[in-house]
């Protein structure tokens, strides 16, 4: 199984990944100017956990000036 994430939007008060995984499409928004607080919309693969998946997007704040434009996850 495979999940893809996609850099949306990136600016000074948030970060916006599109996370793809199959049919399920969903987009996971992180709010730089309020304490990295968590928005999701869409639909999420039930394969992977939504903490797995905003998890992984909160880890990439650690890269400030050049964060990642596509990351893939594969388990299997």
């Amino acid at each position: 199984m495979l999940i893809e994430f996609v850099l949306v939007v990136e600016n000074s008060s948030e970060r916006t990944y599109k996370v793809i995984c199959d049919d399920d499409i969903g987009f996971v928004t992180v709010n730089k100017l309020d304490n990295n607080s968590i928005s999701t919309r869409g639909n999420f693969s039930i394969l992977f956990p939504i903490g797995f998946i905003i998890n992984y997007v909160v880890g990439t704040l650690e890269l400030k000036n050049n964060p990642p434009k596509t990351m893939m996850y594969a388990a299997g």
